[in-house]
């Protein structure tokens, strides 16, 4: 467990666009066509007495026993929130000069001294006046994910995000002033030792604002490209190629060896490094990638499946009954969360040709409260999808986030979700009826196979990209092909470029480790969940409920009762249990 601490002022401004950010991958290698629906199966020509249909059997629903009906996984207390609806919060395109006057109260408080309390009212201004800077930014990147190529969603992200750049520096720059002041023993009444020390050391850095904005920039462009009926894979590459150079220069700026390692302890608070990701890699490629050649096909039959479906309704409406249908059987926390969600309608889930491809659950901090988007596809990723970010929701409904002070391990966020999926395949059958209950549980366990491949196949390829001195697209593709039968997948036509459909790679570099790491232990809770259910969402439920600005992963998994993904054997009898629970769905 660890404690608060702050942060540099690049990690911050880098990560608080969209935290938790997800994206909805199929279980398949590549991105699925259009599948062609079965027939129906209708009567023959001249059938006088069609034979009466034989009714489904309505399954039964799941009972897990052992589990409390009191509230006691969150034990936070109660978080205050403004109960807005999401149809209630409007973008506004903030004025800076109200920020800058608080600012200068600050400074004037630094120069001549000043009451305690007109203090702690300019410094709770601030405060607010930031946090809503802050949302407006999150509402206008919402905006652009609903429509990437709206120009008018467009200018309104700049103009926010240039304008959050400025708000951050302006806060921590008049609390400098004030901490290195005759008079910086003011602060002591609200601040604590260690942070009236990082206002002191704070040093402001047109450098560090402009290189974010052109970051900002240069991942809205790729959108902007994604969305495109006709790809350019060289105008893509360029953008992609530029924000690594870019991040390059960031990281030696800050006197970092590689950005490698500046994405892993600043912006994502890892107490592992690249060279332990690498070992752990290792024993992802001896127990993992088999399951991939032995398995994939099980998983892929199941997929095309579930794409043929062409009746399952995939409405918003349907989505959340899944969940509110389950939700109250996994905990009372569970269903107070959900009940919040529905209540302010705090998603954007629907289908939709103009949004950008993404999942994610960002908060809404002058509100204190979380969202979920999904670009829908009208198949059952629309389901798989919503149960995933639930998992991040709860968490951040019952813990709120410090903006100013806090960063989450991104792998303990990860696990919150992925575990979330794995509890949800006991109740597939009850959802769905039998037989697509257990198409969903092959692509579900397939699909949590490639998040643990996929996400060192995807660390290892950006290590590389990072370390070349000279890149090229032609280079880029070179290492990624060089790299995919190390990962058990096919080099074919056009799989050079597959790196461009994970947008992790463009705006959240390093980050997808962290699917490999908590994969792991979301497949060790579905290996526990046959032999008892009721203990295996306990544990869940126990990782649920952790603050991820408090705790380190590897805390985490440990107090859970978990196993470290950073020992080499580990897992493999979790591979073993996958293996014998794929095998089982392929001899049906």
């Amino acid at each position: 467990m660890r404690n608060r601490r702050i942060i540099s002022l690049l990690a911050a401004l880098a990560l608080l666009l969209a935290l938790s950010a997800c994206g909805a991958a199929p279980a398949t290698d590549g991105n699925p066509g259009t599948a062609t629906p079965e027939p129906g199966i209708t009567d023959g020509p001249g059938t006088a007495t069609p034979e009466p249909e034989t009714p489904e059997p309505v399954p039964t629903p799941v009972v897990i026993t052992g589990l409390d009906t009191e509230r006691r996984y969150f034990t936070y207390g109660e978080v205050n929130r403004d109960d807005l609806d999401y149809s209630e919060m409007v973008f506004d395109r903030v004025d800076f000069a109200y920020f800058q006057e608080l600012a200068d109260s600050m400074r004037e408080i630094a120069q001549n001294g000043g009451e305690a309390d007109y203090l702690r009212r300019v410094d709770l201004d601030l405060y607010w006046g930031l946090y809503y800077i802050n949302t407006m930014m999150s509402l206008a990147e919402l905006a652009c994910y609903q429509n990437p190529k709206d120009e008018a969603a467009a200018e309104d992200l700049s103009y926010a995000t240039e304008l959050w750049y400025d708000a951050w520096d302006e806060y921590f720059s008049c609390l400098h002033d004030l901490a290195v002041s005759p008079n910086a023993g003011l602060l002591t009444e609200l601040y604590s030792d260690w942070q009236i020390e990082y206002f002191a050391s704070y040093v402001s850095s047109d450098e560090d604002n402009y290189a974010l904005s052109e970051e900002t920039l240069l991942v809205q462009e790729y959108y902007a490209l994604m969305a495109e009926p006709r790809l350019d894979y060289a105008e893509i590459s360029r953008v992609f190629i530029e924000l690594v150079e870019l991040r390059r220069e960031l990281a030696e700026l800050y006197g970092y060896d590689s950005y490698a390692q500046y994405a892993y302890e600043t912006q994502y608070s890892r107490t592992y490094t690249p060279e332990d990701a690498a070992k752990l890699r290792e024993a992802v490629k001896r127990d993992f990638v088999p399951l991939i050649a032995e398995y994939g096909a099980v998983a892929e039959a199941a997929t095309a499946k579930l794409l043929e479906i062409d009746d399952l309704d995939c409405s918003e409406q349907a989505v959340l009954a899944a969940l509110g249908q389950v939700l109250p059987r996994i905990s009372v926390e569970a269903e107070e969360a959900y009940d919040y969600l529905v209540e302010h309608g705090l998603y954007d889930i629907s289908a939709s040709p103009d949004k950008a491809d993404i999942g994610f659950t960002t908060t809404l901090y002058y509100y204190n409260e979380p969202f979920i988007f999904n670009a829908g596809t009208d198949s059952y990723y629309d389901y798989t999808t919503m149960i995933h970010e639930f998992g991040h929701f709860m968490n951040s409904y019952f813990i709120p986030s410090d903006l100013i002070f806090g960063l989450p391990d991104n792998d303990l966020c990860e696990l919150q979700s992925q575990g979330m999926d794995m509890i949800f395949t006991r109740f597939y059958g009850e959802l769905f009826g039998e037989e697509m209950g257990r198409l969903l549980l092959a692509d579900s366990l397939m699909n949590m196979v490639y998040s643990v491949v996929e996400g060192a196949l995807y660390d290892e390829f950006l290590q590389l990209v990072y370390a070349e001195p000279e890149l090229t697209e032609q280079r880029v593709v070179e290492i990624y092909n060089s790299l995919l039968a190390e990962y058990g997948f096919e080099q074919g036509p056009g799989s050079g470029y597959d790196w461009v459909w994970v947008a992790h790679n463009f705006e959240y570099p390093f980050y997808y480790i962290s699917y490999s790491v908590s994969a792991l232990n979301a497949l060790e809770l579905f290996a526990r969940l046959e032999d008892d259910a009721a203990g295996a969402v306990e544990t869940y439920m126990t990782v649920a409920a952790m603050d991820p600005e408090m705790y380190y992963y590897g805390d985490a998994v440990a107090e859970a009762g978990l196993t470290s993904p950073f020992e080499p054997d580990g897992f493999a009898g979790v591979a073993a249990s996958v293996a014998a629970a794929l095998e089982q769905l392929g001899d049906k």
